[in-house]
């Protein structure tokens, strides 16, 4: 999904409502954090500062899944809120599966008697 538009002077920040998805504003990539979550979605933010008052294209693109949920996009003259505690333990638990995903491909894992 894309637009065209500009964001307004006061923007320093951007959420949403959905599941991970590539971010861009004229093709520069927007990072976006994870910020809290529900059972149903998670809540994205992203500082948007550097682009206040800037025209170009919004573009959210779906990931290598093939599927994606995106809702309630907000733009805010409020800064980017700080992860909450639930959302950094999913933060720690995914790059811990992930370590561990990669050693084990790596034949990194425990061994077998």
């Amino acid at each position: 999904m894309m637009q065209t538009g500009q964001f307004p002077v006061f923007a320093k920040s951007m959420t949403y409502w959905g599941t991970t998805l590539q971010v861009t504003f004229n093709s520069q990539l927007l990072p976006f954090n994870a910020i809290s979550s529900t059972s149903n979605y998670t809540v994205w933010g992203a500082d948007i500062s550097a682009y206040a008052g800037q025209t170009g294209q919004l573009m959210f693109a779906v990931p290598w899944q093939g599927w994606a949920m995106l809702d309630n996009i907000k733009i805010s003259s409020l800064p980017i809120p700080e992860p909450g505690p639930a959302a950094l333990l999913v933060a720690g638990g995914l790059l811990g599966a992930w370590r561990w995903k990669r050693s084990i491909c790596r034949g990194g894992g425990v061994g077998l008697p």
